[in-house]
This record gives structure tokens, sequence and C-alpha cells, in this order.
């Protein structure tokens, strides 16, 4: 996959994330990195679920009770 497909998708994934307050945002930027390593030629995040759930245990570490907000697609 072309870095501008990898792009592509990734923003495409990033639409239904929208932006909000801090845990909000930072959310979102660690989705955005975990989702172009799910596409790259040498994965460590086998996919977009588990891109979310890698952002969402990160995000926990300084926000235990943090929610993210998602937007059916």
């Amino acid at each position: 996959m072309s870095p501008s497909e990898m792009r592509a998708q990734t923003a495409k994934e990033l639409s239904h994330v929208p932006r909000g307050g801090f845990a909000q945002n930072m959310y979102r930027m660690l989705l955005q990195q975990y989702l172009m390593n799910s596409l790259g030629s040498s994965p460590e995040v086998p996919g977009p679920l588990a891109a979310h759930a890698a952002a969402l245990r990160s995000v926990h570490e300084s926000y235990p009770d943090f929610e993210p907000v998602v937007l059916a697609a």
C-alpha cells in the first residue's frame, strides 16, 4: 500500500472520531499513529480494531475514566 493510500484510509477512519477535549484529541492522535502502523509493511498493530484498543489503552494511562467519542459509520 502506498503512503498516500495509507493516509487516505487513515483519514477515512478518523472521520468517525471527532475532535474534542484534550483526552479526545490525544486519542485521535494516537489512533492515527496506530492506524498508520497497522497499514505499513511490518505492522506491530494488526488492524483497525487493535489500533482503537491500543489508542484507548494509551489514553487510559493518563485518563483512566476516558471514554472516546466514535461516531457510527
